[in-house]
């Protein structure tokens, strides 16, 4: 169960493992000729099942010999290569242990046995497998969205969440009214009373919750808060108040300070916002452009004054 928000540290981006094709193809024509040789049909998309033995196997050593595992289970035969056995029970627990009501066994222990006696049901085994394997990999599908963000620190229950916005009015204007400037524009804030549960009445749960958004805060780390679907990047821990009324639950107020107009326009600058108009960047190097013919001889033109003038305010924004 997801819960209802988290906090994200930044982490080092990883590599996404990604279906080795390639071997998901060898598998899947090992098995199906295992099932030909026994004139047996499937009910589920077998190319789907080997690319996720794939994606859930550790290496293409123990992902070889755990399909010649399920040959000899389609085949019948007992699997007595403790490798293969192995390989295929100890590195696929997981997807057993997800679908051990539709194999019709009580435990991975169980079906083991049953392969290396050679008394397992082929039908019912690769369904199980099937079913099993889909299931860790859409849980694991699920958890990628939001791993990107970083390492997660999940947030039980949030008991109050507020949004402070905040900003300053323009001060004066320039150049004909063709820009306005506003300074010291405020960061909005975001404040957050929630409830960490300590199941397990471990002290050391709570300190771990409290010492990773404490040093987010301390080293100023930009993280990422989210709240039901709604994601807020880049925000910065400006206060963090733990509260311990019972060994099993940790209640908690942090503030973050988010920049809204950061998030929202893309003509901020360090030192203020600059609205032009209306107008995006790409729509003001337009104005700049040479001539450009727009038909029946006519030209559109900017002109010398008034480039002088864009000019002038995209050498502030940066853009040359």
């Amino acid at each position: 169960m997801k819960p209802e928000a988290s906090f994200y540290i930044p982490k080092e981006e990883t590599s996404v493992k990604e279906v080795n094709h390639t071997l998901s193809n060898q598998s899947k024509g090992l098995i199906l000729d295992a099932l030909n040789n026994q004139n047996s049909k499937l009910t589920f998309d077998l190319g789907t099942m080997c690319d996720n033995l794939t994606l859930q196997g550790q290496t293409e050593f123990t992902q070889r010999y755990a399909v010649g595992a399920i040959t000899k289970i389609i085949n019948g035969q007992p699997v007595t290569n403790r490798t293969m056995l192995d390989s295929l029970f100890n590195t696929y627990a997981p997807a057993f242990n997800a679908s051990l009501v539709k194999s019709g066994y009580n435990s991975v222990a169980a079906m083991k046995d049953a392969a290396l006696k050679g008394t397992i049901n082929p039908a019912s085994f690769l369904g199980a497998l099937d079913s099993g394997l889909a299931a860790i990999q859409e849980e694991a599908d699920s958890l990628s969205r939001f791993d990107k963000y970083g390492d997660e620190i999940p947030v039980d229950v949030v008991e109050l969440f507020s949004i402070d916005y905040k900003n300053a009015i323009a001060e004066h204007t320039i150049s004909g009214d063709i820009a306005d400037y506003i300074t010291n524009h405020g960061n909005s804030l975001i404040s957050v009373t929630g409830h960490v549960k300590n199941e397990n009445a471990e002290i050391w749960n709570m300190a771990d919750f409290s010492n990773k958004l404490t040093d987010a805060m301390v080293k100023k780390k930009p993280v990422v808060f989210r709240i039901g679907k709604s994601i807020y990047e880049n925000v910065l821990i400006s206060e963090y108040t733990p509260t311990i009324k019972n060994i099993y639950d940790l209640s908690f107020v942090v503030k973050l300070q988010y920049n809204y107009f950061l998030a929202q326009e893309s003509r901020l600058l360090s030192n203020g916002m600059r609205i032009v108009n209306g107008k995006g960047n790409q729509e003001i190097i337009n104005l700049l452009a040479e001539p450009q013919y727009v038909g029946e001889g006519k030209v559109e033109k900017v002109s010398e004054n008034e480039s002088l003038v864009l000019k002038s305010i995209l050498q502030e924004m940066g853009i040359e």
